[in-house]
C-alpha cells in the first residue's frame, strides 16, 4: 500500500543558505511567469502558500488570484513581492529590490515618489486602469508606462509568434 505524504509548506522546510538561494530564484521566476505568462497575480504569494517537493517550490491556492487587469493587481503584486523578499531576507538571503523586481515583472517604472531605498510603499496605489488616475500630472507618466509595456508585449509576441491577447502558457508550463 502507497503512502501519502504531503509536501511540506515552504514555512516547515529545513535548508541550506545555497538552497534557500536557489529556492527565492525560483519563486521570483514563479511570480514573474504567473505575471507575464498567465496574466496572473497570486495575491497571496507567502511561505504558506508555497510547498516544496523533490527540490522545487509549487505554488498553491492559485483560485484566488487575479487578473493582472483587475483593480489593484499592481498592490496585490506589490504585496507579493515584498512578502517573499521579506520570508527569504529572514532566511539570510541577499534580496533584490523590491522596486527592481516590480518593474522588471511588469515592465513599468515606479515613479520616484514610490520608491524608498529600493524598496516599495506598501500603502501606495498603482492604477491599471486610466480612470484610476487621479493626479493630472500621472496620467501622462502611466500613458507612457503602459505604452511601453504594451510596445514590449507586442514585440514579444511577434517573436513568439502569439496572439498580444492571449496567454502564451499552458498551465503546465507554470
Amino acid at each position: 500500500m502507497e503512502t501519502h505524504i504531503p509536501a511540506p509548506r515552504l514555512k516547515d522546510v529545513a535548508l541550506s543558505s545555497p538552497e534557500w538561494e536557489t529556492v527565492y530564484r525560483e519563486c521570483i521566476a514563479l511570480i514573474r511567469d504567473m505575471y507575464q505568462k498567465a496574466r496572473l497575480v497570486h495575491a497571496d504569494f507567502s511561505e504558506y502558500n508555497l510547498v516544496y517537493h523533490n527540490s522545487r517550490v509549487y505554488v498553491i491556492d492559485v483560485g484566488q488570484s487575479m487578473d493582472i487587469y483587475q483593480e489593484n493587481s499592481n498592490t496585490f503584486l506589490m504585496m507579493d513581492i515584498c512578502n517573499c523578499n521579506e520570508f527569504f531576507e529572514k532566511k539570510g538571503v541577499v534580496v533584490d529590490h523590491e522596486v527592481e523586481l516590480f518593474e522588471d515583472i511588469t515592465g513599468l517604472r515606479m515613479p520616484e515618489y514610490l520608491k524608498v531605498d529600493g524598496r516599495l510603499n506598501r500603502e501606495c496605489f498603482v492604477p491599471t486602469r486610466i480612470i484610476e488616475v487621479a493626479n493630472k500630472e500621472d496620467v501622462g507618466l502611466f500613458i507612457e508606462n503602459y505604452k511601453d509595456a504594451r510596445d514590449r508585449g507586442r514585440a514579444e509576441t511577434d517573436a513568439s509568434g502569439g496572439s498580444p491577447d492571449r496567454c502564451r502558457c499552458r498551465r503546465a508550463d507554470l
